[in-house]
């Protein structure tokens, strides 16, 4: 939930603190790199961050590359978080996004119908606000429309943290054929299926799918 002072109203964006007992625990390893924002955008009464706590399971193919975040909003009239997991190769989706941006289109991110989604809708004149939009689509269903006034130069600032993220937490594992998956660069890699286990016989199906509780399915 989100938490509002007794003057204002609740809206039902979950908060970390209400997770599921199911919801999957961030091993201390996916902190060895530190913590970042991918995102981070504010004004004087409002923000938008998109909170990297690190890899969901470090060092275990195939999903070594399955990042664990938190989008976090903060406002004069409401505050609170959700928690996001997406795969290193989606950023790549977020760089095409911030292309559309720097060129005054609208972007939507991480629209993959299992979490949250991240939509910034760009301002349509100089006295108009870009609007920051989360919808949680796979669990509570709730949105929340966040306005805010960007300042120029702020589409560059996210593509330096874009940068700063990839530098820190590079793609290190690779898919060999569907299903089978191998690490980048390491020598004398085992290549693993679906399930984790060395795979003599390349399985058909893909693992890129999550469940809301950011299990690979």
């Amino acid at each position: 939930m989100l938490s509002c002072n007794p003057r204002l109203v609740t809206t039902d964006l979950p908060h970390r603190r209400d997770q599921s007992p199911a919801q999957p625990r961030v091993p201390p390893l996916a902190y060895e790199k530190g913590e970042m924002n991918l995102i981070n955008l504010s004004d004087s009464s409002n923000s938008v961050r998109l909170h990297l706590l690190g890899r969901q399971t470090p060092g275990i193919l195939p999903t070594h590359d399955l990042m664990v975040a938190e989008v976090i909003v903060g406002t004069n009239f409401i505050s609170g978080s959700c928690r996001v997991y997406f795969f290193l190769s989606n950023l790549e989706q977020w760089s095409s996004a911030l292309n559309s941006l720097e060129n005054g289109q609208d972007a939507e991110w991480l629209d993959t119908g299992n979490g949250p989604t991240i939509r910034i809708e760009c301002a349509r004149s100089n006295d108009d606000d870009s609007i920051i939009a989360i919808e949680d689509t796979s669990d509570s269903s709730a949105k929340a429309f966040i306005p805010m006034a960007v300042h120029p130069g702020w589409v560059q600032e996210q593509r330096r943290l874009l940068e700063k993220v990839v530098r820190t937490w590079p793609i290190e594992v690779m898919e060999t054929s569907p299903g089978s998956y191998k690490w980048k660069n390491r020598d004398n890699q085992v290549e693993v299926g679906r399930h984790g286990g060395p795979s003599p016989q390349r399985s058909s199906v893909r693992c890129h799918c999550l469940n809301p509780r950011g299990q690979v399915t």
